[in-house]
């Protein structure tokens, strides 16, 4: 997802395996939390956006998270 590179770039996430996948990233939650709370960016979609893709957002669980917590985001394809 491009909104993770950007993170990346700016130092508020980081990309620890990218050499095919999955591409897996650490990011604090309140850096991650509100580019995904209402499903994944538009504009990360990219030529894909004709296809179905299948998101599943849990709002209630990531809302209670704190700022602090750091997660582990595994990206994939369905290739």
């Amino acid at each position: 997802m491009r909104f993770l590179d950007h993170l990346v770039k700016e130092g508020r996430a980081e990309q620890h395996s990218f050499n095919g996948y999955p591409n897996r990233y650490t990011v604090p939650a309140g850096n991650f939390v509100p580019f995904i709370i209402d499903g994944p960016p538009v504009e990360d979609l990219g030529p894909n956006k004709g296809f179905n893709t299948r998101v599943t957002i849990h709002r209630d669980k990531l809302l209670t998270l704190p700022a602090n917590h750091v997660l582990t985001i595994d990206v994939w394809d369905q290739s």
